[in-house]
């Protein structure tokens, strides 16, 4: 809910911003560039509160990674994600519905079917991954489970 005016980009684009964030000099940024990611990567994943708020997925995902994953939410079921590291990544998805209420269980399995999240990255990510639907009594009702099917072209 920042409110913060946004550019249109192609979901490409943005995963290509990702990835440059993740790994500036594999973008072939100049070098005052090069420190301008590294300071916002920096301030993002040394802060991640202030991205995103107590105890919501962004936060959470860079607090259990160390870091080592840089990820934002967007509007209407849209999420990025830089992952640093000896191969950068830069993802992006784009939920139809756009109602965001399965988008960090998608983030989370297609980051586990990556191989970016280890199996206790993804236990910690739990309450996001496969969210419980309760009743309006509180009684658990089903859970949220994401159908993820990574396929590479």
């Amino acid at each position: 809910g920042c409110g913060v005016p946004a550019f249109h980009l192609s979901l490409r684009s943005l995963a290509r911003a990702f990835a440059a964030l993740a790994d500036p000099s594999a973008a072939g940024m100049d070098e005052a560039h090069a420190a301008a990611a590294g300071k916002i990567v920096h301030a993002m994943t040394s802060q991640p509160r202030m991205v995103a708020g107590e105890g919501r997925f962004t936060t959470r995902l860079m607090e259990v990674t160390g870091g080592r994953v840089l990820g934002k939410e967007g509007a209407a079921g849209l999420y990025a994600v830089g992952v640093l590291g000896p191969v950068a990544l830069g993802v992006v998805l784009k939920l139809a519905h756009g109602d965001g209420s399965s988008r960090e269980g998608v983030v989370v399995d297609l980051l586990r079917q990556l191989g970016v999240l280890s199996g206790e990255e993804v236990a910690e990510l739990e309450a996001f991954h496969r969210p419980q639907l309760k009743s309006h009594a509180g009684e658990v009702v089903g859970e949220v489970v994401p159908d993820v099917e990574l396929v590479t072209v």
